[in-house]
């Protein structure tokens, strides 16, 4: 019992979430067009880290925010700043 109690603080369950509540691929925002971009990588003990890239479709040069959640938090998380990051003209991570 004490061994799952120290696990649910030192590595707490990972959030679990369907794609389709990130919201659509392409979309409209205050009069621009956004898209989602979803993607992988590896980090360097070889473990698998999704993410997502919100930015405008005509936009090439945007500031960048990484978002990055808690150790159980998920891309959902980013949601909450994502409004109000886009309309200061960044691409968020």
């Amino acid at each position: 019992a004490f061994e799952q109690a120290v696990q649910a603080f030192v590595r707490p369950p990972r959030a679990r979430y369907d794609m389709s509540q990130l919201g659509p691929r392409a979309f409209p925002f205050g009069g621009k067009a956004y898209r989602r971009q979803d993607a992988t990588t590896a980090n360097q003990r070889g473990e698998v880290v999704r993410y997502s890239v919100w930015r405008g479709v005509e936009d090439r040069d945007r500031k960048t925010l990484l978002y990055v959640h808690a150790n159980a938090g998920c891309r959902l998380e980013a949601l909450s700043v994502l409004g109000p990051c886009l309309q200061m003209g960044f691409q968020v991570i």
